[in-house]
């Protein structure tokens, strides 16, 4: 793993730093599943297995969990919004969505209107997040979730199969 303060010199984090991230809760090294920039922090998504789904840092440093329990596959930023979601599976009653107001720090992991479903990909534009995803376990409904606010999500039934979302 590097770091990089302007974009001309990178700093390597050494073997303990990395482990430090990855090891933050004893379960080993982590297996990052996604990172995004805030404007104030970066912000990092794992699996379930390794202890945690969010962590944070203000300088690719110094990393602190936000989010443990559920599965994450991914966590994406909207500038519009100032909102931050993290996306997966329901684990631990962690998720399937989180979302983050305050640039990571506190998660709301409590959506009822996002169905349990495996959520693979999100982008923000033209005023909405859309949400990509499949049943849990290789189910055969692909779907996709539509939301103006992070919250609260529309489901839409569609033929085809999609894993990645962009806009």
């Amino acid at each position: 793993n590097v770091t990089q303060q302007t974009g001309k010199g990178w700093t390597q984090i050494n073997s303990s730093q990395d482990e430090g991230l990855g090891k933050a809760t004893g379960w080993g090294q982590a297996q990052y599943t996604g990172i995004c920039w805030t404007g104030t922090n970066w912000l990092v998504s794992a699996t379930y297995t390794y202890g945690f789904n969010i962590m944070s840092s203000p300088d690719g440093l110094n990393w602190t969990i936000r989010l443990s329990g559920g599965s994450m596959e991914d966590v994406v930023y909207s500038s519009e919004l100032d909102q931050a979601l993290a996306l997966g599976y329901q684990y631990q009653g962690v998720g399937p969505i989180a979302v983050s107001n305050d640039g990571g720090i506190t998660w709301n992991s409590s959506l009822p209107s996002v169905p349990l479903k495996s959520w693979t990909d999100a982008a923000y534009g033209n005023g909405a997040w859309v949400a990509v995803g499949t049943e849990p376990g290789g189910g055969s409904m692909e779907l996709i979730i539509r939301s103006t606010n992070g919250e609260d999500w529309a489901q839409f039934n569609t033929p085809g199969s999609y894993n990645k979302i962009a806009f």
